[in-house]
């Protein structure tokens, strides 16, 4: 099954994705799929997208226990992909203190929608970021 694909046939996931330190009595490893159906007459490229969520539940003293996110995985059709965080993603007015925040950090006039990469920053609008391609020449 295509569940199964994947190092060690875990889903694409490898230990180390859920042992990030060594495990004891206190550790619960969690993966949580959600996956999408299509109807019968679906013409879309996509055929199997299942998202994982990794984590894992810590005792927190006692009496308490807490939840702890490692990390996400896409499988779209055959292939695991790794999702990441986007820095800068969090365009909602009511999050950002000042509305200079969603402006473009090269011009301030544009609203930013670009992001940068390896670095994953939301900071640049597509205009700039094409300049910055351009001078960079990457």
């Amino acid at each position: 099954s295509l569940y199964n694909q994947g190092p060690e046939g875990t889903l694409g996931c490898r230990k180390e994705d859920l042992f990030t330190e060594s495990p004891n009595d206190d550790f619960y490893p969690m993966i949580i799929s959600i996956e999408t159906i299509y109807p019968d007459n679906y013409k879309g490229k996509g055929r199997r997208n299942i998202q994982f969520t990794y984590g894992k539940f810590m005792r927190d003293g006692p009496n308490n226990i807490k939840y702890k996110y490692l990390k996400q995985k896409l499988l779209y059709n055959n292939q695991i992909l790794d999702m990441n965080d986007i820095y800068g993603i969090d365009n909602n007015a009511a999050n950002l203190a000042d509305e200079s925040q969603k402006e473009c950090v090269v011009c301030y006039t544009s609203t930013k929608d670009t992001v940068v990469l390896p670095c994953r920053h939301m900071c640049l609008c597509i205009d700039c970021s094409q300049i910055v391609r351009m001078q960079t020449n990457k």
